[in-house]
């Protein structure tokens, strides 16, 4: 019962916070100037770790140019998807167990262990001389990976305060479309002038300096107890169940509708299973757990509430769109794929301005949902605004929708996890951030499978409904039908299939007549897929209208939980690893008291 304990004291400890708006006046002096940073020394920390999360970012789009050209000399043209897939596995499903398991092992420790395992991964990946090899160093990536882009949005949160984290998150989520920019260029250039090895040990030169900068400059108490200690507080139960059912939940989305029909039985389970296990998940953490991994009280809070589900929509909308807006384009438009990729440019050059300007705005007025607000209201028109692309869009049409696009979600993604760590004390910091992070990629994760599913069936019953008085004229004419049925009968790309028509033993009008019936049912599957989009993006904007203003503090969670071990030692006599959730007193505002108190 102590997890259900501690999620009622989190609600009660809402109630009892008091004091100094930060908003409104100046900080109290810090207990201990170890502990303190200016500017300066937060600017090269927050660098540090943008350099870290720039090395994973850089990963996955580099990786996916050069990844034709490994499956080529590795001769593993069977296992390409696991390339990617098994990164995704392990980085996804342990995303949400970092922010709890750096509050044990200690925020500094824990990520320089994940940038070192990323490293490893990397050079384990550069020299794998087969396929499954370098599927198991890409696995041992994504476990680095995954933990960089937790734990460093939980270390910048530690040290920076709520009212000045808006531009410091906002230099570091910018480094994802400066990596979107350089990926493709880099893994291009190694993999046609030195290795496809490269563009892994690219890593190594750079992720040593970040280990070395984070060593010397990143200042944060030590973790509490020894090494056995901290091991027993870890909730074993509570993570495995939570990584189990991720890690099959992801596999059915992964294999159904590509590899397997969804249809089938072990695709099935996988899809029904996670569903039992995150039962079992929540009844563990909140009735028997310790130290639960995620705790339930995190749900109680509104703004956290309402922000899991902004964040989720704002990932299925985030990453559909990065893959059928090039799929449109590259088979509809007949833009190459660095056609393609010039057309995105300036919608991430417009993504990575606004998401800093943004966390400017927010430090300097202290409001941020303004900024969510009108992001999914953007978010909510644009997407609906690309059913009507067709084959006759313009260029500056499709430049122009991408950029006001990517303008909407950067405003959301910029202060939504801001938001979300508003509504919970200072001590949960890690937990919410990590479970925020975790949504936005497991709702890109569902995002793809659902809109890819529909695009899918879109396609195939417009193209046979397109084909059948093709093959009848082609009958009537004492044609072969045999051809062409067994080509479209085939599991082939639209590309590859407009690529083959050219071949085939028919008369022009009939090859015009295929063309036709592949793009126009291309682009009716494209239209579905972008319609389906706009639920979820509907869904984000509904919740954030449920949000409320927290006034934004300018002392530190680091300087925050530090106060409050002082006065619980002090007022108790007891050593603060046991204060719980009820015996942390958070300096803050009668303003902020009555804000907290709303949102439960």
């Amino acid at each position: 019962m102590a997890a259900e304990t501690e999620t009622e004291a989190l609600a009660s400890k809402m109630d009892e916070e008091k004091a100094v708006d930060g908003a409104k006046t100046e900080p109290t002096p810090r207990i201990d100037g170890q502990y303190q940073y200016t500017t300066r020394e937060t600017i090269l920390i927050v660098s540090l770790i943008s350099l870290s999360i720039l090395l994973a970012a850089l990963d996955s789009t580099i990786v996916a140019t050069a990844s034709p050209v490994i499956v080529s000399q590795l001769d593993g043209m069977s296992l390409y998807s696991w390339i990617g897939t098994s990164y995704m596995l392990t980085s996804t499903a342990l995303q949400p167990l970092w922010g709890k398991l750096s509050d044990i092992f200690g925020r500094k420790r824990s990520l320089l262990f994940v940038v070192i395992v990323f490293l490893a991964g990397s050079a384990f990946c550069g020299a794998a001389p087969s396929m499954i090899t370098l599927i198991v160093a890409r696995a041992i990536q994504g476990i680095g990976g995954g933990g960089i882009f937790a734990i460093t949005y939980v270390v910048v949160s530690e040290i920076v305060p709520l009212r000045e984290r808006g531009k410091y998150t906002g230099i570091i989520a910018s480094t994802w479309a400066l990596a979107s920019i350089l990926g493709p260029l880099l893994g291009g250039v190694f993999t046609d002038t030195i290795s496809w090895r490269w563009a892994f040990w690219i890593n190594l030169p750079f992720g040593v300096p970040s280990i070395l900068g984070i060593l010397v400059f990143l200042r944060l108490p030590p973790p509490k107890g020894t090494i056995r200690d901290q091991i027993s507080r870890v909730d074993w139960v509570g993570s495995g169940l939570c990584t189990a059912a991720i890690t099959i939940l992801l596999l059915g989305l992964s294999l159904g509708g590509t590899t397997y029909p969804w249809s089938h039985p072990g695709v099935i389970i996988c899809l029904i299973l996670p569903f039992i296990l995150i039962a079992l998940f929540v009844v563990w953490e909140s009735r028997y757990a310790k130290e639960p991994v995620i705790p339930m009280g995190l749900f109680t809070a509104s703004n956290a509430r309402y922000a899991f589900i902004t964040t989720f929509s704002i990932g299925v909308n985030m990453f559909g769109m990065s893959y059928f807006l090039p799929l449109y384009l590259q088979v509809v438009k007949s833009y190459s794929a660095t056609q393609s990729g010039l057309v995105s440019l300036p919608a991430s050059l417009v993504v990575s301005f606004v998401i800093m300007a943004a966390g400017f705005a927010t430090s300097r007025t202290g409001k941020y949902l303004p900024f969510v607000w009108i992001g999914s209201i953007i978010n909510v028109a644009l997407t609906s605004l690309f059913l009507l692309f067709n084959e006759t869009t313009s260029l500056g049409e499709l430049i122009g929708v991408s950029i006001a696009q990517g303008f909407g979600m950067a405003l959301v993604m910029q202060n939504i996890v801001l938001t979300s760590q508003t509504a919970v004390p200072d001590r949960l910091i890690g937990p919410v951030s990590s479970v925020a992070i975790f949504l936005r990629t497991i709702g890109g994760t569902v995002g793809l499978a659902v809109l890819g599913t529909v695009f899918s069936n879109a396609f195939s019953s417009h193209l046979s409904s397109k084909l059948v008085p093709i093959v009848d004229k082609i009958s009537v004419e004492g044609g072969n039908t045999d051809l062409i049925l067994s080509l479209f009968g085939a599991s082939v790309e639209t590309s590859s299939l407009l690529a083959s028509l050219k071949s085939l033993p028919y008369s022009p009008q009939v090859i015009d007549s295929l063309r036709d019936a592949l793009l126009s049912s291309e682009m009716w599957a494209v239209h579905l897929a972008f319609a389906a989009a706009i639920p979820f993006a509907g869904i984000g904007l509904v919740a954030t209208l449920f949000l409320r203003h927290v006034p934004l503090r300018t002392t530190s969670s680091l300087q925050v939980n530090l106060e409050e071990e002082a006065q619980a030692q002090k007022s108790n006599g007891q050593d603060s690893a046991n204060v719980t959730l009820r015996d942390e007193i958070v300096v803050d505002s009668d303003e902020r008291k009555k804000s907290l108190d709303e949102n439960l």
